[in-house]
């Protein structure tokens, strides 16, 4: 296995994207496309029996359906992921599975909940999704997602003293769910990873998707899940995490990279590079990453230096000029990353770290793009100009971050305009131009997240 995932739910693209990517994976030599579709923003697919939980510009299982035979005529399949524990917010405010749900519906901040696994609604509820699910993609493997589960307060509320037998116990029931539907269950290994009675007592048929988002990621996790007896580890590194603002980072391409080389040397199962977030980067920049993540595929993680430079050049772009390959080479050093949004809006201040990742960014950046003004590929061009957007807006709100009150002077203000004009241009050409999330963030503790909204926010 050896592919991509992509969020779909906490923005749904344009559609052609979905399809328009499965054809660049194939073009990789990857050949999984995991569909992130359903989280706490709610369900970008509308599944049959269930269509009152779609989201605004949900794709319809006819759509669905069309997207896996396209992934079929390009060697590339496509498995569901359907969020069966935590990140079920999706569920809280509607009138009949609302009950399911255990976390705080009205809240306007984002937090880890989940469903009530002891409840027979719950699990008679995910039954009937697993089987829209499946009646959708016809997939072979079925995710039930399962990572970052809050049972806190829920077993305090109750009294219950074991939350790990209850953790296994209702995860056995959904693998047991997707196993009756003649399918093949995979879920997020976080909770494996951390507690040795829940990694003892899962069915060990599941696979099992061990994720890791530092740079210097370790190999822990992936030995204890070999172990304890689960035949079948896929990692996860990610192109887009948390930390991520505009476009794949240096750090993200060193988890890339570390992680490639933990899945050969424990002979994993595959490799899924994840893109969470999307309204945190733009789209097209994204390329870069996913295709140094398809390089390092191919050499088991060991490609570097001048030798990925021209590999990437031509993989994204079918050239060779020198100008091409130091884009390649540099655009991951080109950091916007976690707090220089938030130090750019007066949110917060930036450490020591974020400060010199920021007035490095500016260094590089402004270099980088002297350097490759003016080029033309011989394909992707509007690949290479959304690539030089992202890091003019990383170099931009570096410095907004790194001078408190820059945008009183009227240069900066008329460079702030004219960029955010830009980048929602990018957006209509690629998004939904009446989502929410291109002006407003969903969630009040998300603010500096929404890259275009937080743009906007500055100035408008």
């Amino acid at each position: 296995m050896r592919g991509v995932l992509i969020d779909a739910s906490r923005l749904v693209e344009q559609h052609r994207y979905y399809f328009e990517l499965v054809g660049v994976l194939a073009s990789w030599g990857l050949d999984t496309l995991l569909f992130h579709f359903s989280d706490d923003h709610g369900l970008s697919v509308s599944l049959p029996g269930f269509e009152e939980l779609a989201a605004p510009h949900a794709l319809s299982a006819l759509e669905v359906r069309e997207l896996v035979a396209h992934g079929q005529q390009h060697g590339v399949r496509i498995i569901p992921e359907l969020e069966c524990f935590g990140h079920t917010r999706y569920l809280a405010k509607h009138p009949r599975y609302g009950p399911c749900f255990i976390g705080d519906p009205g809240s306007d901040v984002i937090e880890f909940s989940a469903v009530d696994p002891t409840s027979e609604e719950t699990k008679e509820l995910m039954r009937g999704l697993l089987a829209a699910v499946d009646n959708c993609f016809g997939s072979e493997i079925i995710h039930i997602g399962c990572d970052e589960v809050n049972l806190g307060p829920f077993c305090k509320q109750r009294g219950i003293e074991d939350s790990s037998a209850l953790w296994s116990g209702y995860v056995n029931g959904l693998i047991g769910a997707v196993q009756d539907l003649g399918r093949r269950p995979m879920l997020w290994a976080d909770h494996l990873v951390k507690d040795p009675r829940i990694r003892a007592a899962v069915d060990k048929s599941a696979i099992a998707v061990d994720w890791q988002y530092s740079p210097d990621a370790g190999d822990a996790g992936l030995a204890a899940l070999k172990v304890a007896g689960f035949s079948d580890v896929v990692v996860a590194p990610a192109a887009s995490c948390w930390t991520t603002r505009c476009h794949g980072h240096r750090d993200n391409l060193d988890n890339i990279a570390m992680m490639t080389r933990h899945a050969a040397r424990h002979g994993a199962a595959g490799l899924l590079n994840t893109v969470w977030h999307p309204y945190r980067h733009l789209q097209r920049a994204m390329y870069h990453a996913l295709a140094f993540g398809a390089l390092q595929l191919q050499s088991d993680g060991e490609l570097a230096g001048t030798a990925l430079d021209v590999k990437m050049a031509e993989a994204l772009f079918e050239s060779d000029d020198g100008r091409v390959l130091r884009l390649c080479a540099e655009l991951g050093l080109v950091q916007c990353a976690y707090g220089h949004l938030e130090a750019a809006m007066g949110d917060s201040v930036l450490n020591q770290k974020q400060r010199a990742m920021a007035e490095r960014s500016v260094q590089v950046g402004t270099a980088l793009l002297a350097g490759t003004e003016g080029v033309t590929v011989p394909k992707h061009q509007d690949w290479w100009d959304v690539m030089r957007l992202s890091a003019r807006t990383a170099v931009h709100c570096c410095r907004l971050a790194l001078v408190p009150g820059a945008l009183r002077q009227p240069e900066v203000a008329r460079e702030h305009v004219a960029l955010a004009a830009e980048l929602e241009a990018d957006w209509d050409a690629t998004r939904f131009s009446d989502d929410p999330a291109k002006t407003t963030p969903r969630w009040r503790n998300e603010a500096g997240q929404y890259l275009l909204a937080a743009m906007r926010s500055l100035h408008f």
